[in-house]
């Protein structure tokens, strides 16, 4: 099928037997690898954000899912204007690589830009409850927690609880 789509990109019945394909694993990157380019030459970038996930679901080492999830995410709001799927994304990356300080403003951009503040903090909690972080990792993300649960949710309760939590890691530190 390579052969023929790159000979004639419009030619459906190629076109569509690739679409089946791209599911069945063992030849599923060559798939891709064709379909790529024609869904860029074509802007169709609902298919071209099907193809991110595969290759995300592919990926083996978490650098390079997030290199791909942070394309999608640009994909999603830039190109499909779809800001809600691409916080989504970010925060799929952010879980990945929770250290990566351009993954988190990346979030609280797209957070602020929606409201999503309930989203934000679910990540937050996750990472500090599923990753093993050091002990400055965890109070900055935990502080940042609880300034959210304070400052954008109104719920105080849940702030000061975090806030303790951040007093336990270091109970020198009083902000």
């Amino acid at each position: 099928y390579r052969s023929i789509v790159e000979r004639n990109r419009e030619h459906h019945e190629a076109i569509d037997a690739l679409e089946r394909l791209v599911e069945v694993e063992s030849v599923q990157q060559d798939v891709i690898d064709v379909l790529d380019p024609l869904y860029r030459d074509r802007d169709d970038n609902v298919k071209l954000a099907d193809l991110y996930r595969l290759r995300v679901e592919r990926a083996e080492e978490s650098g390079e899912k997030v290199a791909l999830l942070t394309e999608l995410a640009q994909l999603q709001e830039n190109q499909l204007l779809d800001s809600e799927a691409a916080l989504q994304t970010v925060g799929q990356a952010f879980k990945l690589e929770p250290t990566d300080t351009m993954l988190l403003e990346e979030l609280k951009r797209l957070t602020e830009a929606l409201g999503a503040w309930p989203t934000f903090v679910e990540s937050l909690e996750w990472v500090l409850s599923e990753v093993e972080l050091d002990t400055v990792q965890a109070r900055e993300l935990g502080l940042l927690a609880a300034r959210t649960y304070d400052e954008r949710l109104g719920d105080v309760e849940r702030a000061e609880e975090r806030y303790r939590a951040v007093l336990v890691l270091e109970p020198e530190n009083a902000e």
